[in-house]
């Protein structure tokens, strides 16, 4: 029996899940569809542990489509000591990617 790898959909290019990392857009949309989940990658990369974690009020998410781009729309959180913090993912390395 061959083995498959499991392929998803990425820019035009099928892309193995294994080559994936959280700058992906489908697998970030897919590790932080619950906020715990975000607030365990938020406290692990920044060496913060928060407080508490909220999405920002009114906003949602559009779950990705495999080729298609997904929105998270930001969150709030706040660290221990009361530092608040907007999260948001950004893959560009310049400024603000604009609306």
């Amino acid at each position: 029996m061959e083995r498959t790898e499991n392929l998803i959909m990425q820019e035009d290019r099928w892309k193995p899940l294994k080559e994936m990392n959280l700058t992906d857009d489908f697998l970030f949309d897919v590790a932080t569809a619950e906020l715990e989940n975000c607030k365990t990658i938020i406290e692990l990369s920044t060496g913060l542990r928060l407080k508490s974690l909220k999405w920002k009020e009114g906003q949602k998410v559009i779950h990705n489509i495999p080729g298609k781009r997904g929105i998270r729309m930001d969150f709030v959180a706040e660290s221990e000591d009361g530092r608040v913090f907007d999260v948001e993912m950004q893959n560009r390395k310049e400024g603000n990617i604009p609306k």
